[in-house]
């Protein structure tokens, strides 16, 4: 099916949006870095905000350019959350099962302090009430394709950082 010029126009205008909101808000944030004192972290931030000037600006370029930015944002969170599990595992086989905030044993051991029973414990877990959520907002959403590429490198992270 072909597009017609008025939604070429649109689609040209939304990623140009895109590249917009997305420098101007790299900028406004090396601003911040920058009141916070971190000079070297603002510089960094402001060379990602950069775009291309030599990029060409038809619509097939901005949208490579945005697709681009999407998935190296979407790659750097994969990297932090295999770096979090990691230091997980890490502070566990060192020193044990140290509470991390938020954790279930810092919930069990502030149970203790206060003065809860293992019998209240399972009479609280007990009335816990879990059900499925299907949304379909955007941001939440992603193809199965995406969803196994993203798994893949995942695993490719975690293989790279177990066989040191």
């Amino acid at each position: 099916m072909f597009k017609t010029s008025a939604e070429i126009s649109i689609e040209h205008r939304g990623l140009g949006k895109i590249n917009h909101d997305f420098e101007n808000l790299l900028i406004i944030f090396s601003r911040v870095l920058e009141r916070l004192k971190e000079k070297e972290l603002a510089n960094y931030i402001k060379k990602l905000s950069a775009t291309p000037k030599n990029l060409p600006q038809d619509q097939k370029q901005e949208e490579k350019w945005s697709r681009a930015i999407g998935m190296a944002f979407q790659i750097l969170n994969l990297v932090e959350e295999n770096a979090a599990v990691q230091y997980r595992r890490k502070i566990d086989s060192t020193k044990g099962s140290k509470p991390i905030r938020g954790s279930w044993n810092e919930t069990f051991l502030n149970g203790k302090k206060w003065g809860i029973s293992q019998k209240e414990w399972q009479n609280i877990i007990g009335k816990i009430g879990l059900q499925p959520v299907l949304t379909a907002h955007p941001t939440e959403a992603k193809r199965i394709t995406i969803l196994k590429i993203h798994r893949e490198l995942y695993l490719l992270l975690v293989k790279l950082e177990n066989s040191k």
